[in-house]
């Protein structure tokens, strides 16, 4: 070894956390030191088992420590950038190969090589070895040629290797249907984890056991002790009896929770956390780090609020996030959940974690891997974050046909959303389909109609023979008259079906205000009733089909769901009720 100070080789720009033994560069001056755990390779270079120090690597690793150091980019980037220089480096020293400034490039295109043979007997693969191409490059191209512009690009395209095509699977009925079902499965777990999990339950006795929604079965919580069941009468000795009994019994009045109960708290608290993802779309850098606060809750149209948060000097608080009205009660039951337990002592987050042993690095970012094992075991598809959001904007972009209002809420740009976020359905793009062929093509008309027609010409209105004297007259004026001229056509349509029914709701409410005189006590809206009930009940006789048209023009008006045509004026007769 040269009689020389060696430079720190350290990386400090990538926090650590209260165990982690960080990265050094250093190390890999010893050949064989890359492949070695970094727990074990301090003592193993102490022990000289990795033998003498390969001093000629110095300058290129002492230009990579700059070059990491030096680099813009966050801390998770540099960790992918260093793990798979080690993974370089360990392939070097297999092949006994010199690795200096020198040389660098060369054992770079030659590890590219070995990661196409690789992909050539599959056991990588080809998507894979292009992103561990590309950032090798990124870290090696500014080292390797300081002077070059865009370095990094041009060592990838001497390398030769491309990026694959993706590869687009096609969407069906039924994979829409599919993942629409994960979300749901999944949302209702999670919404009987936070149920479930109130300050009794997380204070109280464990094992503890939550039964499920839906016939899913129980999920078991061990709440920090080693295993769910236990027989105390396997214990002969009374002191070890107790010893095993005490962590699962009820913790005392002036017990902290947060000491013997961190496992069942952060259980809730990730539950809660993906549920707030799903309810306001941040993506979940944001919401791992969003501080509580004081919130006030304001209206926006008929199902959505805006959440502000209140900070001294702002009287109207700052916009957080837009939530629907359900969520309001959920979530001050968790905000008065965690001052119940003390959660926000020392930490003013929303959502704060609670580490006992050993903190992590401040840039990784939460796995809910202990969620996940448990939708595992109970068959439950867990959707990760990025999913959950993904799925809330198609949804609310499937529900309003509104790309401007989805981009809004999503807080993205229009182009953003309908390029990476819209993956389209197959129902909606069937509808737009016949929509267009509808409107185009004169040869579809007929068999795509879903408005009546009237075929009278140039001939006057004509009313039917048995048209009572009460109902309204054919005047080419109201849809009402159309209901008893001979001259207007039905249409089999389940549009058509839900039209008739928004009609007839109408005319209940207009009867349901009408104060009948005595010279005239019968009003023409039960006439009008009477004739589309008819129409409905003459579709619904006519197929099993049809029938299910009627029957669910039905239940869309029970459910509010009323047909653009009458909207309008149902909304306004509904006000003067």
């Amino acid at each position: 070894m040269p009689d020389r100070v060696l430079p720190d080789l350290r990386v400090h720009s990538i926090p650590n956390g209260s165990h982690g033994s960080g990265w050094d560069l250093g190390r890999y001056l010893y050949r064989g030191a890359a492949a070695v755990n970094r727990t074990d390779v301090d003592k193993w270079i102490a022990q000289g088992r990795l033998g003498e120090m390969r001093i000629e690597r110095l300058e290129l690793l002492e230009k990579i420590h700059a070059e990491v150091e030096g680099a813009s980019v966050g801390a998770k980037t540099k960790k992918v950038w260093l793990s798979l220089l080690a993974v370089l480096i360990a392939w070097a020293d297999q092949q006994d190969a010199s690795l200096t400034l020198t040389t660098a490039k060369a054992k770079y295109l030659a590890f590219v090589d070995h990661l196409r043979d690789r992909v050539a007997v599959k056991t990588l693969a080809p998507a894979s070895a292009s992103t561990e191409a590309k950032s090798l490059a990124a870290l090696l191209g500014p080292v390797l040629d300081p002077n070059t512009d865009h370095a990094a690009e041009a060592l990838l395209k001497l390398s030769g290797i491309k990026r694959p095509k993706p590869h687009r699977r096609s969407r069906g009925l039924q994979a829409d249907k599919q993942r629409m079902d994960h979300s749901f499965a999944f949302g209702h777990f999670l919404a009987d984890v936070c149920t479930a999990l109130t300050v009794e339950a997380v204070r109280g006795p464990v094992p503890l056991d939550i039964p499920l929604s839906e016939g899913r079965g129980t999920l078991r919580l061990l709440g920090g002790v080693v295993s769910g069941d236990l027989d105390p009468n396997d214990f002969k000795r009374p002191s070890r009896r107790e010893k095993a009994v005490r962590p699962r019994a009820a913790l005392a009045p002036d017990a902290d929770a947060k000491e013997s109960r961190h496992s069942l708290i952060n259980v809730r608290i990730n539950a809660e956390m993906l549920m707030f993802i799903a309810q306001t779309g941040m993506n979940l850098s944001q919401a791992v780090v969003e501080p509580r606060a004081e919130y006030r809750w304001q209206t926006e149209g008929d199902e959505d609020y805006i959440v502000r948060a209140v900070y001294k000097g702002r009287r109207q608080g700052v916009a957080k996030f837009v939530v629907f009205r359900s969520y309001r009660d959920h979530l001050k039951r968790y905000l008065d959940w965690l001052d119940a337990l003390g959660l926000n002592d020392g930490d003013d987050r929303l959502f704060p974690i609670l580490y006992p042993r050993q903190l992590p690095p401040a840039h990784e970012l939460r796995d809910c891997r202990v969620l996940r094992d448990h939708c595992k075991a109970l068959d439950i598809p867990f959707v990760a974050p990025r999913t959950l959001r993904n799925t809330r904007v198609n949804w609310l972009l499937r529900r309003s046909r509104d790309p401007e209002l989805t981009a809004e809420m999503a807080a993205h740009a229009v182009e953003t959303l309908l390029r990476v976020y819209d993956e389209g359905d197959l129902q909606s793009a069937s509808q737009e389909i016949g929509k267009y062929h509808a409107e185009t093509d004169p040869t579809l008309r007929k068999r795509l109609r879903t408005i009546p027609a009237c075929l009278k010409g140039d001939e006057s209105p004509r009313p039917l023979p048995d048209t009572p004297k009460e109902a309204p007259q054919p005047d080419c004026v109201t849809p009402e008259g159309c209901l008893w001229c001979e001259h207007f056509r039905d249409v089999l349509a389940p549009d058509y079906c839900w039209r008739l029914a928004s009609h007839r709701h109408l005319h209940s409410l207009v009867i349901s205000l009408y104060r009948p005189p005595e010279s005239q006590p019968l009003h023409p809206s039960y006439l009008v009733i009477d004739r589309l009930t008819g129409k409905l009940k003459a579709i619904a006789a006519r197929s099993a089909v049809c029938a299910e048209w009627v029957k669910e023009a039905d239940e869309r008006i029970r459910e509010g769901d009323h047909h653009p045509r009458w909207a309008g004026l149902i909304k306004l007769v509904e006000r003067f009720q």
